[in-house]
Parts: C-alpha cells; structure tokens; sequence
C-alpha cells in the first residue's frame, strides 16, 4: 500500500483554502521469521479534513525497516524514523501545502515516564528544523496516534 502523490497533489489543488491537512506516522515492531531480524511495520497517513468540518479523505502507505535499536524497550532510532517519515512527506507536498493549514503530528509523548519520551526533543527539533512546523505531540497528535495507530496494527 502506497500514497499516489499525484493523487494527493490534485486534491490538495482542488480542496478550499478551508480545507486542513494533517500528516501522521506510527509503527509497530513486528515478528518475522528468519531468526535475527527485528523488524518494523510503519504507517504513514495524510488526512484532509474537508473544510474543516464536512468529513474528511485519508491517504496511507506502509512500509517496512529493519530495527536498529540495541534495547527495544528504549526505541530512539524506530520512533526518530517516524519523524523522519512525517517530514519526507511534508516535504514531498510542500508546494501544494505551503498555503495551507497544515498540522504534522508525531505519537511521542512528553510525559517523562513514556516510553516514546526518549525520542521527544530530538523528534520534534528535527521536524521543526526541517520544515518550520511546529508539530503536534500526544495528546494532541491525532494522526498519528489514533489514525496511523489503526492502519498499523490492521
């Protein structure tokens, strides 16, 4: 499953000036067989919210890295590619979105007993130093902890 940036491009083109845009990206370790390799799933999200209230369009891709991470239960390098992916597909619709209303939105927490706390500042320097942006982080990261959530883990 892969975004059609074309797709996306001509309705971003095509929406009102109203029409607000959020980008998202989460991932899930998952099992694979051959013994050795720890791999993630990540899913990266677009959502429109038409108008700002009439109901909204969702683009989704997966894709799939290997886990660099020495300790997985403090995942710095998974969830910094998360960020890296929400700024990858910023920047491939910056022209289309660079009027808009967009959010970027990144499933780390600022709590310090959180696990995705590890990645927080880095995470959120790096999409801001890249695109200007501040992004949004849990609770207000919807798209990314709700709606890539979802597509994730399905």
């Amino acid at each position: 499953m892969t975004i059609d940036i074309d797709e996306v491009k001509e309705f971003i083109k095509n929406s009102s000036d109203k029409t607000k845009f959020y980008i998202g990206c989460d991932s899930q370790r998952i099992r694979r067989k051959r013994k050795g390799k720890k791999i993630a799933r990540y899913m990266t999200c677009i959502v429109a919210h038409i108008e700002g209230k009439h109901g909204g369009r969702v683009w989704s891709e997966v894709s799939y890295h290997e886990i660099t991470d020495g300790n997985l239960s403090k995942p710095f390098n998974r969830l910094f590619k998360e960020a890296e992916k929400v700024t990858a597909l910023y920047e491939l619709l910056y022209e289309e979105l660079m009027e808009r209303d967009v959010e970027l939105h990144l499933d780390v927490n600022p709590e310090k007993e959180a696990g995705s706390n590890i990645v927080y500042n880095a995470a959120r320097g790096y999409v801001q130093g890249m695109t200007g942006i501040e992004p949004k982080t849990k609770p207000e990261a919807w798209a990314a902890s709700c709606v890539s959530d979802h597509f994730v883990k399905a």
